[in-house]
């Protein structure tokens, strides 16, 4: 029992906070109410709305009363007023109460201006803005990061000048000097015109012929590109892949010809305007020497005049690039002597390697075969050409004519022209008169394989002898053949165009003629019917099918004995062929008149029946 005087405890109570300061919100607060001395001990009661309770932990000293409560508090919590209740029975009142107010900082929105996900054009300027919403304390920095990369300190980050390293996403965290952060994401697209990174050979840059070649180009681009591959001196596209950032172009069996530049040229569009980026790549195909592009000069002669300049020019490709030798020799049955050329004026390129061959003031024995030697270490080539001196052109040959009444179409082949030009004239030898008649000069294009002339005004029914004739300035020459042709007769011309009066008359005539004969096929071959029903009443009145097949018989025979006769009053000499359905009524040509009746071997009644009709019609 104690006996200790009473005395009170000390006028104000401690009360804490853990931990101590703002209370950052979803953090843990304790708050303890303390008071020390007193007899006897003072009661307190720590409360705040929200708060538990926290029971007394180990052992207090004798002369201290604690009071403790706990809460994860929320933005909710800021400025909530918590009590501290205390009692003893020496204060007057003997009840007092102490308050404590509570400073929670609550995280804040942070927002970027824009909303949306920004698109950028290359080497364009934009500004991210940071703004904070709410938020207590407000916050005291802001810092921009970029693939966790810091890239600003200041609320507003200016993106300048923009490439494509640019795109991505951008985060702004702002920070209360409290321990609290907060933050903002917004997504930065670039647009930028294509930009080819890369175009290289898979098998490097060189392959053996009927290889293949494997040209590749990536690119870097947004939006993606259009891809096409060509190659240098053609307009042609090779191949094209759309909406893509890699593209490749094979080249399978690869030849010489395919030796050049390739271009990969990618293409896109921002904002409705086009932008291109290209890139070449060489690609090299060993191969033996041969000429380019189909350049071949040594078929046909070089002609050239004795004291000019002879040039021989030849277009090869060949790689790796060759070594060329000239030879000379007079004709096939000559040896071959090495000469040089009098003025260098070849060039060598890997994909056209021009050679030439030059000499000064020729002279008569300067002509003959000059052969090129193409050397490299895949193979070799040879060429030759024929120079040969101008002179007269080669005779004209394959002579064709064609007449008409009054007029021929006369067809030759020319030939070569001597090295200069060369005209023709068409000569007719007329049968009759023994006179020579002679074209106007007809010039030669030099790009004909044959040539034709029409020879008008000419006598009917005549007889020509055509040959033709070449001229140049060393002088004129007679084709190898000639040809002959009679003109048409005047009267088949004239029969051509009777009138149609004539015509006509023609056709009745035809017509009373077919008249007489169909009466003749009546009588005969109603004589006969009559004949055969006295010899055989009953032979009409049976209908066994072999009785049919008897009368049947019958009229075929009486057919024949038509057709005989019909033959032998042809006024045309015309026989009919037995094997055929027609029966020749007449002829339109030249002014005579004939028509065409198609009929199967009948019953001559009804033949008779026909040309009754086509008598009519022709009356």
């Amino acid at each position: 029992m104690d006996y200790s005087p009473a005395n009170p405890p000390e006028p104000l109570p401690l009360i804490t906070q853990t931990p101590s300061g703002p209370i950052v919100e979803d953090n843990k607060a304790l708050l303890t109410c303390e008071i020390i001395g007193g007899n006897p001990l003072a009661t307190l009661f720590l409360q705040c709305d929200g708060f538990t309770p926290v029971p007394s932990t180990g052992i207090l000293p004798t002369n201290k009363v604690v009071s403790s409560i706990e809460k994860i508090v929320t933005k909710e919590d800021r400025g909530k007023i918590c009590t501290c209740s205390g009692q003893h029975q020496l204060w007057i009142p003997t009840r007092k109460n102490w308050s404590y107010d509570l400073f929670v900082t609550d995280s804040s929105t942070i927002q970027i201006a824009n909303t949306q996900p920004i698109i950028l054009v290359e080497n364009k300027t934009i500004v991210l803005i940071c703004t904070e919403v709410d938020g207590i304390p407000m916050n005291v920095s802001f810092v921009w990061y970029k693939s966790n990369t810091i890239v600003g300190t200041v609320a507003n980050y200016s993106i300048r000048e923009a490439k494509a390293t640019d795109a991505g996403n951008y985060t702004c965290k702002g920070s209360s000097g409290f321990g609290r952060k907060s933050e903002a994401i917004i997504e930065v697209y670039v647009l930028y015109s294509p930009k080819v990174s890369v175009s290289s050979v898979t098998n490097r840059n060189t392959i053996a012929e009927d290889n293949t070649a494997v040209l590749q180009c990536t690119v870097q681009s947004n939006p993606p590109p259009n891809i096409v591959w060509t190659k240098h001196g053609s307009n042609a596209i090779l191949h094209r892949t759309n909406n893509v950032f890699h593209s490749n172009l094979t080249i399978d069996n690869a030849n010489c010809l395919d030796t050049g530049n390739y271009t990969c040229k990618a293409m896109n569009i921002i904002n409705n305007d086009e932008y291109t980026n290209m890139k070449d790549i060489e690609l090299f195909v060993k191969c033996s020497p041969r000429r380019y592009n189909g350049d071949d000069q040594s078929q046909n002669p070089i002609v050239i005049a004795i004291g000019e300049t002879l040039t021989i020019s030849q277009h090869i490709i060949a790689f790796p690039i060759a070594i060329t030798s000239w030879i000379f020799k007079r004709n096939e049955n000559s040896p071959e002597t090495t000469v040089s050329s009098t003025s260098n004026c070849s060039t060598y390129n890997v994909i056209d390697q021009h050679i030439c061959f030059s000499r000064h003031k020729l002279t008569a024995t300067d002509f003959g075969l000059y052969s090129v030697v193409i050397v490299n270490d895949v193979g070799k080539a040879r060429f030759t050409y024929n120079v040969i001196p101008e002179g007269q052109p080669m005779q004209p040959t394959n002579i064709l004519v064609a007449c008409e009444t009054t007029s021929m179409i006369v067809s030759w082949r020319p030939g070569f022209n001597g090295g200069v030009k060369q005209s023709f004239n068409v000569v007719l030898l007329n049968n009759k008169t023994q006179q020579t008649q002679y074209s106007s000069d007809i010039m030669d294009s030099n790009h004909e394989s044959s040539k034709q002339y029409i020879v008008k005004l000419l006598t009917p029914d005549t007889t020509y002898i055509i040959y033709v004739e070449a001229t140049n300035s060393y002088g004129t020459v007679r084709s190898t053949d000639n040809d002959n042709c009679t003109t048409g007769s005047s009267l088949f011309n004239s029969q051509a165009s009777n009138s149609l009066g004539t015509s006509v008359a023609a056709a009745i005539g035809t017509s009373v003629f077919i008249l007489l004969v169909t009466s003749l096929v009546v009588f005969v071959l109603r004589r006969r019917r009559m004949k055969n029903k006295k010899e055989d009443n009953n032979l009409y009145q049976s209908t066994q099918p072999g009785t049919s097949r008897q009368r049947a018989n019958n009229d075929e025979h009486d057919y024949s004995e038509l057709q005989t006769k019909r033959m032998d009053c042809n006024p045309d000499g015309m026989q009919a062929n037995s094997s055929t359905t027609y029966e020749e009524i007449g002829r339109i040509n030249d002014g005579q008149i004939y028509q065409n009746v198609s009929k199967n071997k009948k019953d001559p009644l009804e033949i008779q029946n026909v040309s009754m009709i086509y008598a009519n019609m022709n009356i």
